[in-house]
């Protein structure tokens, strides 16, 4: 159809259509308006069911973080030690505690916890309870065992004092006898490092600082062989070669005990005594 014409009954015939054509399109428009309307009605419940929904969900995540919590609090609770690994434990630390003190004993030491009680592998489990848990101590035993010395036999020497016997150790080693060995002179300033240091004093920590002086008497041993007569010099080897071996087996054990500090001392008194008997 062309877009100008002079023929008035071909325009008339054009506007028709397009009139027709737009009351088509309003009605369709009218029926989309309509059918919106109708999809709006039918979708408002289920908005509110959605709205619900989002509530409940959000509701569910606070109570889940709530029972994590929770159970983040029993765990905490659970029985953690047996009652005989607490014992062991109280023994290291009070033969640690006189190991520092030279003119001191400790003759007996008492203990009381308040604990759950529960069985445990192997024996007896004790649940100590997290101060977060205070509103909850209902159920609380109270556990006591006393540790008593028991002294050696009769004829049988005191086990050393470990401060004494790295005392001894370090008097040794400054004689003037020893200063062309530079390990001699290096033992001495790891002791006086380890007597500053009283305080943080464990059984790991004493078990690093022995191991450290084992090292050091051995390379000690290859050079008095040079110097000292030879069975007196295969003694003193064969006291570092003791040491060393104890504290590489005492490195990988799992649980010590106060029997092990004891040991260690021993066996680092040992190597004293032979160094004593040297004649540099």
């Amino acid at each position: 159809m062309p877009l100008f014409t002079e023929d008035i009954q071909l325009a008339r015939t054009a506007y028709d259509a397009l009139e027709a054509r737009l009351r088509s399109a309003e009605e369709r428009s009218q029926q989309l308006e309509v059918l919106l309307e109708e999809a709006r009605a039918a979708a408002a419940p289920h908005q509110a069911n959605v709205a619900l929904l989002c509530d409940r969900v959000i509701q569910l995540e606070g109570d889940k973080v709530q029972a994590r919590l929770e159970v983040e609090k029993l765990t905490q609770a659970k029985a953690a030690v047996t009652l005989d690994r607490l014992i062991e434990s109280m023994g290291l630390a009070t033969a640690v505690g006189e190991a520092s003190m030279p003119d001191r004993v400790i003759p007996s030491l008492s203990v009381t916890v308040q604990t759950y009680v529960a069985p445990g592998e192997p024996g007896v489990g004790l649940r100590f309870q997290p101060p977060e848990l205070g509103s909850l101590g209902a159920g609380l035993s109270s556990t006591s065992f006393e540790l008593v010395r028991v002294p050696p036999r009769a004829g049988t020497p005191a086990p050393p004092n470990l401060y004494a016997v790295l005392q001894e150790k370090q008097k040794t080693y400054t004689d003037p006898a020893w200063a062309r060995f530079s390990d001699a002179g290096r033992i001495v300033v790891d002791i006086a490092t380890v007597f500053a240091d009283t305080g943080s004093w464990s059984f790991p920590y004493l078990l690093e600082a022995a191991t450290e002086i084992a090292g050091r008497e051995k390379n000690l041993a290859a050079g008095v062989a040079q110097f000292a007569p030879q069975q007196a010099a295969a003694a003193y080897r064969s006291s570092a070669e003791d040491l060393a071996a104890l504290t590489s087996a005492l490195s990988s054990k799992p649980r010590p005990v106060a029997g092990d500090l004891l040991a260690l001392s021993s066996a680092l008194d040992a190597t004293t005594r032979v160094a004593r008997l040297l004649r540099l």
